[in-house]
């Protein structure tokens, strides 16, 4: 086989896509991540030889490097192997055939890249813009050899093989090669631990049944053996360049029959303008029916825009208890992810001797709201009892010593109404999934730059979008169930929100207080969410079959106070 060297290709002939003008000086460097590359020409002719010619390319021609994709040698002659999910494919994968023969397809390397433009400003400094024209090329590194016919036994009966086709039996395709570091990647490792690295703000493909999402824990809701599955998400915190967000998202599907899909998050060009598509990598799909829609075009990402839907199609599962798991991920060197497991059991239900009527609704919740409070200045802070400097009003009013850091969370109250289904077969339950601060003295904690000129969630807060709008999201102390009434211990508390009220800006402050001065001391406030989760669960079987979140908001005033005598 014939092919010459190193920096890989990635296009086609030029009257496929105009080259821009030429820079007018050389470059120093390329974009971070992509080198110089153009193919000459490849493929495998009818006498059974695949080559690939590749040479330094053009200073507008480069490729991505950590896009690169080795693939081994494809026995699935029946299916099109030529085209490469994603952008479109310029050079495309060949069979190896030798004669009228299709072998297989042939091992090689895919190539993914685009067309960078060059300028200089007036003191020579490097300007680059792109990528666009984005596309696939396929680089073949196979002798396409024929595989010899094995000796027949004279004992064994061969099967006839079908019309066209070889007479050996293939190999397994060669597994794809454990990626290995980029020589002119940079990584920086974060030093975070597997837990720090979950990213709670991630969207995640949910999937259902005729309507019904697929619980959270085991065993889930009883289907047959080929179900027809939904799965919906509004996309949010995704991006194409590594560290900035989710890149790639999975479903596994695990149990008696195991199997997989992944989607990728890319961009490209349309007409010039860029663009965003989410899109199925059918090279790793198993099991599942090939998903309808498999690519979409996502024009933003926000809250407010409708949820994007695919079905697929699970067929032949053998009875067993099964679970999907749905992960979002971002492949970079310091990589995070979110992870849910759902749950789903085949095979035919235990017998009952009644029926079970139809799952009633959801009851709406109550609320009602108190504040725990915690000052690391209390004498009692840090001594045997570790609640003892954490109190909790008896109200919506507090007072407070004017400069001085308040530790505060919510404590909230839930009623169901009404409390218990009208008929037996089900049972209500409910839980505080989180808690969230809006704000204090009209501005919003989320976005609204305090007296220091922070703006932004602090501490354990991170951002979301609450009734109010823009809020800061904190992990709720307790709450699992209706009598649950866990209270927070003085380490917990520091886990929680941090105000600080005054008459003029505090000369300094700790990163993850929020800090407001009001020029002089008066009445302030401060204005909560917390979210509710409440489900209706089937006795004889433990599934959540229905469920609802709502949200649930309170405001505090706060008398300040003058200050607290030191220690």
């Amino acid at each position: 086989m014939k092919r010459l060297v190193t920096l890989l290709l990635l296009a086609v002939a030029a009257s496929l896509i105009p080259l821009p003008a030429p820079a007018a000086a050389a470059p120093l460097a390329a974009p971070s991540g992509w080198v110089q590359a153009q193919v000459v020409g490849g493929g495998c002719d009818s006498a059974g030889h695949c080559s690939s010619t590749v040479k330094p390319g053009s200073p507008t021609l480069y490729e991505y490097k950590p896009d690169r994709q080795s693939v081994g040698r494809d026995f699935a002659i029946s299916a099109d192997r030529s085209q490469h999910g994603g952008y479109p494919t310029y050079v495309s994968r060949d069979k190896c055939h030798i004669g009228s023969i299709d072998y297989y397809w042939s091992a090689g390397f895919w190539h993914h890249g685009g067309y960078w433009t060059l300028t200089f400003d007036a003191a020579g400094r490097e300007h680059w813009s792109g990528p666009s024209s984005q596309h696939w090329a396929f680089e073949h590194s196979d002798t396409c050899q024929a595989i010899p016919t094995p000796t027949v036994v004279p004992t064994a009966i061969l099967p006839t093989p079908l019309p066209g086709q070889p007479t050996w039996t293939p190999a397994p395709p060669t597994p794809l090669p454990t990626a290995t570091p980029i020589p002119d990647a940079v990584c920086h490792p974060d030093g975070l631990t597997e837990a720090d690295r979950v990213a709670p703000n991630y969207s995640i493909w949910t999937p259902s049944v005729a309507g019904l999402t697929l619980p959270t824990s085991a065993p889930g809701l009883r289907l047959q053996s080929s179900v027809a599955l939904t799965f919906s998400q509004n996309p949010m915190r995704a991006a194409v360049w590594p560290g900035s967000g989710w890149d790639h998202q999975y479903l596994t599907l695990a149990g008696p029959a195991a199997g997989q899909l992944t989607w990728r998050y890319t961009k490209g060009t349309d007409h010039g303008t860029e663009v965003r598509y989410l899109t199925i990598d059918a090279t790793k799909t198993s099991r599942f029916s090939s998903p309808q829609p498999g690519l979409f075009k996502l024009p933003r990402l926000d809250p407010s825009r409708p949820p994007i839907s695919f079905g697929t199609t699970l067929s032949g599962l053998p009875d067993g208890q099964y679970s999907i798991t749905s992960q979002s991920h971002q492949t970079a060197c310091n990589p995070h992810q979110r992870t849910v497991t759902f749950y789903f059991t085949v095979g035919a239900p235990p017998a009952v001797a009644t029926a079970t009527p139809p799952a009633p609704a959801p009851p709406v919740p109550g609320a009602s709201f108190t504040l725990s409070i915690h000052s690391t200045l209390d004498p009692k802070d840090g001594d045997a009892d570790v609640r003892s400097a954490v109190y909790t009003s008896s109200g919506s009013q507090i007072a407070w010593p004017a400069g001085e850091v308040l530790d505060f969370t919510p404590r909230v109250r839930m009623t169901l109404s009404p409390p218990a289904p009208a008929y037996p077969g089900y049972r209500f339950q409910a839980h505080v999934r989180d808690w969230s601060l809006v704000g204090s003295l009209g501005q919003l904690a989320a976005s609204a730059p305090d007296a220091l000129t922070h703006a932004g969630c602090r501490g354990g807060g991170h951002p979301t979008s609450g009734a109010s709008g823009p809020v800061c999201t904190y992990a709720y102390i307790g709450g699992t169930s209706l009598s649950d009434a866990t209270a927070p211990t003085e380490a917990d508390m520091a886990t929680q929100a941090h105000v600080y009220w005054a008459a003029s800006p505090p000369r300094s402050m700790r990163p993850d207080v929020y800090a407001y001065a009001l020029g002089q001391v008066a009445q302030v406030d401060l204005r909560l969410e917390v979210r509710i989760v409440v489900e209706v669960v089937n006795v004889a079987s433990g599934a959540v079959v229905a469920s609802r979140t709502d949200t649930a908001s309170g405001t505090f005033g706060v008398s300040l106070v003058v200050p607290r005598s030191s220690k």
